[in-house]
């Protein structure tokens, strides 16, 4: 039986997906702890947020500390508290706190953290007094964890405690007939109520790429485009124009259409175009650099370089 088409914030149609959020759902019904694996970018802090939400602690702090962006030096401070300043751990109290990045906490805390989860409580640094711990455990890794454990950086006795259930995020490039779908869902939440939709052009470019940045890199490439619509340069304007559409507000691009031309003109017409477009953007994401360019988007070098000269774009041979 297929599941949900939508998690939260989350949302997406392939099976992959759809088996995701059903069991999200019944996760988010318990307390237990829960460790989300998945690539850079994949949606594991929305996945954890949507959990907060669906779940009967919804109404109580939810606080992210991402292990990673915090000197090892500062990190029990920032998850402990202080003296006279509360940490992630007490500031989450009768809510959910997301530890982003666990694998990266440092040797040296991790004993006192499986300790404070053992025994539901801990110390702030510098005080002796113990602090009730109440909080729903959420753990997140790029790394896999299983493999930190075997190579020593991630402790048996955390791995256990954080790892009650384990969910994994899978990878935009294994679940491309989800694109259009994320694309438009992202477009609606960065552009609310203005009815912009998108082109055929920009689902085929989309179509064509790998997404090593999985969901948050489609994210950045859709406002950067929207900058282009809101004045950005001249080229990202004419990108933002080929992109979207002005549903509602009957608004045409003058140049969607040239008069005179056959059916057949028209279509060569955008299908060069589109490739001009599609290479010139493709190369500025690798900074001219073609051998990298072609690997993103599994084309042949030698293919990719004589695009570029075809359409005159600068480019690193």
């Amino acid at each position: 039986m297929e599941g949900p088409e939508r998690f939260g914030e989350l949302v997406g149609r392939v099976g992959s997906m759809r088996q995701l959020f059903a069991r999200a759902a019944q996760l988010a019904e318990g307390d237990a702890s829960v460790l989300i694996c998945g690539e850079a970018g994949t949606g594991k802090d929305l996945l954890a947020r949507s959990l907060h939400v669906s779940g009967p602690r919804k109404t109580q702090p939810f606080i992210a500390l991402d292990c990673s962006a915090v000197e090892p030096a500062a990190l029990a401070g920032e998850l402990f508290g202080a003296a006279a300043r509360a940490g992630a751990l007490e500031l989450a109290r009768g809510g959910t706190l997301l530890l982003d990045e666990v694998t990266a906490l440092p040797l040296t805390l991790q004993p006192r953290l499986s300790e404070a989860i053992a025994q539901g409580s801990f110390t702030r640094d510098g005080s002796e007094e113990r602090v009730r711990l109440d909080v729903r455990l959420i753990a997140a890794s790029k790394r896999r964890p299983a493999e930190e454990l075997q190579r020593g950086k991630l402790l048996p006795a955390l791995h256990a405690q954080i790892s009650g259930e384990a969910v994994t995020m899978p990878p935009l490039r294994d679940r491309r007939d989800d694109l259009p779908l994320l694309a438009r869902t992202l477009l609606a939440r960065l552009n609310e109520g203005a009815g912009l939709s998108l082109t055929p052009d920009a689902v085929a470019a989309f179509a064509l790429h790998d997404w090593p940045g999985n969901v948050r890199e489609l994210r950045n490439v859709i406002e950067r485009a929207l900058h282009g619509l809101r004045g950005g340069g001249p080229g990202a304007r004419h990108l933002a124009s080929l992109w979207f559409g002005y549903e509602g507000q009957g608004a045409r691009d003058p140049e969607q259409f040239e008069p005179g031309l056959s059916y057949r003109e028209q279509r060569t017409r955008f299908e060069d175009g589109f490739e001009k477009r599609y290479v010139a953007w493709l190369l500025e994401r690798h900074d001219g650099n073609v051998s990298a360019a072609a690997r993103a988007a599994d084309m042949d070098r030698k293919y990719l370089y004589k695009l570029a000269k075809k359409h005159a774009l600068k480019s690193n041979a």
